[in-house]
């Protein structure tokens, strides 16, 4: 048995394309489905995940479920951090779904997190770094598959009642790298130009990493066909319905700009309206994420990249607050719809829909579908 550390805490196959999961009898969409849902969210950390299907990567994650459910099969959330993050990158998110029923998986990729973008200070070299790192970037898809392996056999060493998953309503989220990660998964082909070192291939499309259990992707501040992850063609291969979220203020690592990532969608193929795009009118890249999991040390290099003070007080990314809870409301929608079949859920899914959690820096909101 994998040697695993582990804490429990209380916090307040199907063909591509397929059609959506059949629809059941579930709860009503709330009001306010930015807003915690009728459940506590449990948590459990894991430690010392490694098997060789991964090449022993040492794999750790946060698996957060619904406490006091009803008993049933459950679905599941896996979630990618982007370059620098962990477990906590996303933590807000994965407590909002848990609270409404879902089982998130909030995996720790090894070599992109806080231990190497800290390393001598250097930010944006190890964040390039990361980024460019052959192993890291063609690991991250089997990290994931192989946490779903695993919870699917039940064999993950969840202490206590391990959570039942439901096989036909699995999903996967990232954010910037975490993106790439969930669109290879989606079925997108990476680019190899530019991994270090250069893998078999090289330059060119990489490998196939869809993972055709997934019925639906969500990727926050998803890339354009550029480097450093993607080049012209990789989107072709897309068969995973997709919702990605962007903003006006999401910039990139490689110099495009966000509206690069607005135009990329007309290149994700057509897919009868299930692919989609939330454009956030004042949304910055790091509004997408919870910079709380990022130790002192990089919080202050990015802060002082940001025009912040090193001491400034609040979150790294001012719309944080004013972004998130938009992001969590179109996330549920998008997961209601993809799968459980959920007409409401579309509906409410567009602009005028997500129109109530404008505030702030949120100025604006828009809807595409393919």
């Amino acid at each position: 048995m994998d040697a695993l550390r582990r804490r429990l805490s209380l916090a307040l196959p199907l063909a591509a394309w397929g059609r959506p999961a059949a629809a059941e009898a579930i709860d009503p969409i709330p009001a306010d489905p930015g807003g915690p849902g009728p459940w506590a969210p449990g948590r459990v950390d894991l430690d010392g995940l490694a098997e060789p299907a991964t090449g022993g990567r040492p794999l750790a994650l946060a698996l957060h479920q619904p406490l006091d459910a009803p008993p049933g099969l459950r679905p599941l959330l896996l979630v990618s951090h982007g370059a620098g993050g962990d477990r906590d990158s996303h933590r807000a998110q994965a407590e909002h779904l848990a609270s409404h029923g879902f089982v998130v998986a909030c995996v720790e990729h090894p070599a992109s997190g806080p231990a190497r973008l800290r390393q001598g200070g250097r930010l944006r070299a190890n964040l390039a770094a990361m980024t460019r790192d052959a192993e890291e970037v063609l690991g991250r898809p089997r990290d994931l598959r192989l946490v779903l392996d695993r919870l699917l056999a039940g064999t993950l060493g969840v202490p206590g009642a391990a959570p039942r998953i439901d096989p036909t309503r699995i999903a996967a989220l990232g954010h910037s790298f975490g993106a790439a990660t969930v669109l290879m998964l989606a079925g997108a082909r990476v680019a190899l130009d530019g991994l270090q070192p250069p893998p078999p291939g090289a330059p060119g499309l990489g490998p196939d990493a869809f993972e055709p259990r997934l019925r639906a992707v969500i990727a926050l501040s998803p890339q354009a066909e550029a480097p450093p992850f993607f080049r012209p063609g990789s989107f072709a291969s897309l068969r995973c319905p997709v919702l990605g979220l962007s903003g006006s203020r999401d910039a990139s690592q490689g110099g495009s700009g966000p509206e690069d990532r607005r135009a990329a969608f007309a290149r994700w193929p057509a897919a009868g309206g299930r692919h989609g795009l939330v454009w956030i009118e004042g949304a910055a890249h790091l509004d997408f994420a919870d910079d709380d999991a990022l130790p002192a040390p990089p919080r202050r290099h990015l802060r002082r990249e940001a025009g912040r003070p090193p001491s400034a007080p609040g979150p790294l990314a001012r719309g944080r607050d004013a972004v998130q809870p938009l992001v969590r409301a179109a996330s549920l929608l998008y997961l209601r719809e993809q799968l459980f079949a959920d007409a409401e859920a579309r509906t409410r899914l567009s602009a005028s829909g997500l129109a109530p959690w404008l505030g702030g820096t949120a100025r604006g909101v828009e809807v595409q579908r393919r």
